[in-house]
């Protein structure tokens, strides 16, 4: 993924081959958090698009490959991709600073191994952010609520590492918080159906459930069938159906995961660095990569 990165940075950012980031001095001291969170599609999406405009939906396209490795890219780049249809003037600035992140992490990857197997089947499964991924196949799912642009992250894990990850918008209307932890939830859920099938082909799918975590009491309650949080939240059961028939079948295990140790948390908002690179190295399986030649 380097000589990806590289390229899209020669053709679009030439100054950080050379060690220069003048962006910075455009930003005036804001983080790409700030500002990937205040981009929004203009009210007025009249006429043709400009050079930078082009350029932004050029370096969003460029970028997709190399975060298939790169996680850390996946809630920026998503951010980017919302306005790229007619991005607003400080979208440009945002693409040069993840176009500056992916160049940071150019040397990221995942490297898979044999590991630990750890996870129960109890209604609360032990994740730690400090410590790898299991060897064994296991997704995480979160979700924001009641923001402009409502996303849920996944991510799973297989051999220590991700085996597929991604940041996408909520485009049902959830009357709760725990209304779009479903919707992750059932969504995860359908991917890591061909993760299994794709186990089953090579003889090495578990006898056990795949655990998927929640950090919602509600989405667990729900999911697990034991009872909605409100009665008055009958009519969004269906969104559990297909979870609810995984369970029953047996292929997968819904279990709550603490907030604080949501390996998933770092794609539906930005974190701290501290968790931030926890979140990653856990992905990642950082400890175990060799180093850059």
């Amino acid at each position: 993924m380097t000589q990806h990165v590289v390229a899209a940075a020669k053709r679009y950012y030439p100054g950080l081959l050379e060690g220069k980031r003048p962006s910075q001095n455009e930003a005036k001291g804001l983080k790409l958090h700030e500002v990937c969170d205040k981009l929004e599609l203009p009210a007025n999406r009249e006429g043709k698009l400009t050079r930078q405009q082009k350029q932004v939906q050029e370096i969003t396209g460029a970028l997709k490959f190399p975060e298939k490795v790169l996680v850390v890219l996946s809630l920026p780049l998503h951010r980017l991709a919302r306005v790229g249809s007619f991005a607003p003037p400080e979208a440009y600035l945002a693409a040069l600073l993840v176009l500056e992140l992916a160049y940071d992490h150019r040397f990221d990857s995942l490297t898979y191994g044999p590991g630990e197997q750890r996870l129960g089947l109890s209604t609360r499964t032990h994740i730690d952010l400090d410590e790898p991924a299991p060897s064994e196949l296991q997704g995480t799912a979160d979700a924001t609520w009641g923001l402009s642009k409502d996303v849920y992250g996944y991510i799973a894990t297989r051999s220590c590492a991700a085996i597929m990850h991604g940041v996408k918008s909520v485009h049902v209307l959830c009357e709760s918080s725990y209304a779009t932890e479903g919707v992750a939830t059932q969504h995860l859920a359908q991917k890591l159906e061909y993760a299994q099938q794709i186990e089953q082909v090579f003889g090495s799918l578990s006898v056990r459930p795949t655990v998927i975590g929640t950090d919602s009491s509600s989405n667990l309650a729900v999911g697990a069938s034991k009872g909605a949080a409100s009665s008055r939240s009958k009519h969004t059961l269906r969104r559990w159906v297909s979870v609810m028939k995984r369970m029953e079948a047996k292929q997968i295990y819904l279990a709550k995961v603490n907030t604080d140790d949501m390996p998933a948390d770092f794609l539906t908002k930005f974190v701290g660095k501290a968790k931030l690179a926890k979140s990653l190295k856990r992905a990642t399986n950082s400890d175990k990569a060799l180093p850059p030649k």
